[in-house]
This record gives C-alpha cells, sequence and structure tokens, in this order.
C-alpha cells in the first residue's frame, strides 16, 4: 500500500467536514517527522486501539492524590533530576477535555514536591536538536 492508499482509508473514519484538512496535517506530520519517530510509533503497533473507559473526575482526583503520595515517598530520599512527562492527547487515550486540568494537577504536584521547575517541551527539544 502506498501513502495515498493509507490516507485514503484513515480519510473513511474522520468527518467529512475536517477530512480533508485533518488528512493534509497527517500527511505534513509524516513528511516532517524525523526516522527515529516513525520508528518509534511503528513500534507502537500494539496498541492498535485504546481503552475505552469515561473516566469521571472523582477518578482524576483519586489518581492524582494517589500520584501526590507516590512523589511524596519517592521523594523523601533522593528526588530525581529529571522528570519526563508523556502526553496522551493526539491519539485519543486523554480525552481532550481533561488534557489541561491533568497537565496542571500533575505539573503542579511536581512542583509542590521538587521545587521550581524548568519546563521543556518536545518541539523546544527539536529545535535544540536541529538549530
Amino acid at each position: 500500500r502506498g501513502p495515498g492508499e493509507l490516507l485514503r482509508a484513515i480519510g473513511a473514519y474522520l468527518p467529512e467536514e475536517t477530512r480533508e484538512g485533518l488528512l493534509g496535517a497527517l500527511a505534513a506530520a509524516v513528511r516532517d517527522a524525523r526516522a527515529s519517530e516513525l520508528e518509534e510509533i511503528l513500534e507502537a503497533t500494539d496498541m492498535v486501539s485504546l481503552p475505552l473507559h469515561p473516566v469521571t473526575e472523582q477518578e482524576l482526583k483519586d489518581r492524582l492524590a494517589a500520584f501526590d503520595d507516590f512523589l511524596g515517598r519517592m521523594c523523601a530520599g533522593s528526588p530525581p533530576a529529571v522528570v519526563t512527562i508523556a502526553r496522551s492527547v493526539v491519539d485519543g487515550f486523554c480525552p481532550m477535555r481533561w488534557h489541561c486540568f491533568l497537565e496542571r494537577a500533575v505539573l503542579d504536584i511536581l512542583a509542590r514536591h521538587l521545587g521550581s521547575l524548568d519546563i521543556v517541551y518536545s518541539d523546544e527539544l527539536d529545535a535544540l536538536e536541529h538549530p
């Protein structure tokens, strides 16, 4: 299968009114991706389908409290020098309606345990790798 055929197959699952724009953005992202990024996507084929569980705000708060407790115990000895956080918004794993809430809450918990944070996003890392 060629890239055009694959894009058409994906397009069948997209809303008609936004299909062309979404497919264009996907084609551009694949074209601009580094080989290592594309390899990571290929290695992730085991996650072809994502779990479906409509989460409640209380569940999120409970999970964040558990993370807060875990981080408190972990930082009691020697806190980490670097923390990496992976986002799962584009793939649909984390619903967009929860993204900002979760990111802010996780960063607040990290700051509470680690102090001031120096946050670097992946697009900034790309710029550092390829000036």
